[in-house]
């Protein structure tokens, strides 16, 4: 069996396809490289990013504890004026009652 022009026909369509297919090679090659270099700076730019939140979660961080450390110092100045006027309500209240024995005393 011998092949007729019509099978040449459609072996040349066939054999054609390949050759348009690689004229796009280099094309797709240019853009895979293009791709990989913005997914590298895409890349970096994210690290970038991350190492910058990074250090601000630190800051705050840091900044909290040092915050902490100043509540607790309010927390104990608040205890001692409290002690101090509890001092001074107690001494009130022996002055009030001196005051209010004298007067008694005068008007006897």
């Amino acid at each position: 069996m011998t092949a007729g022009p019509e099978e040449f026909a459609e072996l040349r369509s066939r054999v054609g396809r390949p050759e348009v297919g690689l004229a796009e090679v280099p094309n797709r090659a240019e853009t895979a490289e293009t791709l990989a270099r913005l997914a590298d700076t895409d890349t970096s730019d994210i690290k970038a990013s991350h190492g910058a939140i990074l250090r601000s979660l630190d800051a705050l961080r840091e900044a909290q504890v040092d915050q902490g450390q100043v509540l607790a110092e309010h927390g104990q100045q608040l205890a001692e004026l409290r002690g101090d006027v509890s001092e001074i309500r107690t001494g009130l209240g022996v002055v009030r009652d001196g005051v209010a024995t004298s007067a008694r005393s005068a008007l006897a």
